[in-house]
């Protein structure tokens, strides 16, 4: 895997759904909430993918940006505090909330797949030059495992994401903090789960902490690209 892809900022987050909400959450995610966010100037795309694998957290999704200040923007954060009639009834029901708004300090690969390995990463006392090149040395190392399409090393910035806002206040927390995420591309879920093992492996051997809770293989359910034509994102806004 040669090619690196450009670094944007990301944002990641993962959670759960109250039991009897699934099905109204899914429709409003790809519904509203999702276009509502493209909509924001800076943001690039969005995909949410499902897993069984996690009772805590079942569902992530991916913002990518133009950078991670997208993400503490007056524009996203005035959407985070004046919200839809439907995303004031939903928050309430999305619980075990991570987020985190991300620098993209290693990125390897060219496009993406459908299947995404989320690995939560914990990185101890290595300073930011270690961590740098532990995180180079990672990428390629999963990078050459077989079916990877796109590897990504990820530092939250907790400057930007720590933020109290009504959403927030709505679901009852602002979200737990995490210090990284790596993510992990392929086109099935087959080959993530075969190599799950061997990345927690090259984790480990980096110098990094992960705990088994912090790891799954999620399917994509929907993906939305900012630049798609505005016939085709216009927000449903339910009462």
């Amino acid at each position: 895997m040669g090619a690196e892809q450009q670094n944007h900022g990301i944002m990641v987050i993962w959670h759960g759904v109250a039991d009897g909400a699934e099905t109204d959450y899914l429709d409003w995610h790809t519904s509203e909430h999702m276009l509502e966010r493209i909509e924001i100037p800076g943001f690039l795309r969005g995909c949410g993918s499902y897993t069984k694998e996690s009772k805590l957290h079942p569902w992530i999704t991916i913002y990518e940006g133009d950078g991670v200040d997208v993400f503490g923007s007056q524009e996203y954060f005035a959407r985070l505090n004046n919200l839809t009639a439907w995303s004031s009834r939903m928050h309430p029901n999305i619980i075990n909330f991570i987020r985190g708004a991300c620098d993209v300090i290693v990125s390897r690969g060219v496009g993406e797949g459908r299947s995404t390995l989320s690995v939560r990463l914990g990185f101890g006392r290595l300073s930011r030059a270690d961590l740098e090149r532990s995180a180079a040395r990672l990428c390629d190392l999963v990078g050459k495992l077989q079916f990877v399409t796109s590897v990504k090393f990820c530092v939250a910035r907790h400057d930007v994401s720590g933020a109290k806002t009504k959403e927030a206040e709505l679901r009852g927390t602002a979200g737990d903090l995490f210090e990284g995420v790596l993510l992990v591309d392929s086109h099935s879920d087959e080959s993530l789960h075969r190599h799950k093992a061997d990345v927690v492996e090259f984790v480990k051997a980096a110098g990094l902490t992960v705990a088994d809770s912090d790891v799954a293989v999620y399917d994509l359910h929907y993906l939305v690209n900012a630049r798609e034509p505005q016939c085709c994102r216009g927000i449903v806004r339910a009462s």
